[in-house]
């Protein structure tokens, strides 16, 4: 991780401690995302959603290992002339427990 410019808000023992924390992705590989979702909300407007999985993530700072349930990415992209840009993307743990009971999926559909 880059280290934080001298015109960073963040104080340096705080900016020191934060990339300690991303340290334990430094040997993580992203493995291939899961798309779950992609629609046409409105003309040049798509939404897409997908889940994100790592792998070689070391320990967590209090001894546990990371959780391997997942991220739930969405994003919104909108098309500017040729090309597709991300307007908006929102990241979100997938917790194993609640996702057993999530009302959106038909019982046993994973």
């Amino acid at each position: 991780m880059p280290a934080a410019s001298s015109s960073s808000s963040v104080a340096a023992d705080d900016a020191a401690g934060i990339r300690a924390l991303l340290g334990i992705f430094a040997h993580s590989r992203m493995l291939p995302p899961e798309l779950v979702e992609m629609r046409e909300i409105a003309p040049n407007v798509v939404i897409v959603t997908q889940v994100n999985r790592l792998e070689g993530v070391a320990l967590r700072p209090d001894g546990k290992p990371y959780p391997d349930d997942g991220n739930l990415i969405t994003m919104v992209f909108v098309k500017s002339g040729e090309a597709w840009r991300i307007a908006h993307a929102h990241n979100g743990h997938i917790d194993k427990q609640a996702a057993a009971y999530d009302p959106a999926k038909e019982p046993g559909q994973d």
